[in-house]
C-alpha cells in the first residue's frame, strides 16, 4: 500500500514536471511565432525601402540622362542657332546694363 502511495506521489510529481515543461515549451512556442512575424515585417519594411531607394535611383538616373540630352544638344547647336543664342545674350546684358544705369 505505502508502495503505490509513493508510486501516485512519483507520478504526480511527474505530471507536474511535465505540466511545467509544456507551458515553457508553449511559452517558446508562442516566442517563436512573434519573433517569426517581426522577422517577416523586418523583411517588408526592407522591401519597401529597396523599392523606394530603387525608385529615386531611377528617378537620379532619368534627370542626369535628361541633363545630358540638354548639354549635348546645347554644345550641338547649329550655327544659326549658336548666332540667335549669342544675340539672345547680348539683349540680355544690355538689358541688365540698362537697369543698373
Amino acid at each position: 500500500m505505502e508502495d503505490k502511495l509513493e508510486i501516485r506521489d512519483e507520478n504526480i510529481e511527474h505530471r507536474k514536471m511535465c505540466a511545467k515543461d509544456l507551458d515553457e515549451y508553449d511559452l517558446l512556442e508562442r516566442q517563436k511565432r512573434n519573433l517569426e512575424k517581426k522577422i517577416e515585417e523586418i523583411k517588408s519594411e526592407i522591401k519597401i525601402s529597396s523599392i523606394q531607394v530603387q525608385q529615386s535611383r531611377d528617378k537620379i538616373n532619368k534627370l542626369i540622362e535628361n541633363m545630358t540630352s540638354m548639354g549635348s544638344a546645347a554644345a550641338n547647336r547649329t550655327p544659326k542657332a549658336q548666332y540667335n543664342f549669342n544675340k539672345l545674350n547680348q539683349l540680355s546684358d544690355r538689358l541688365a546694363n540698362h537697369n543698373l544705369l
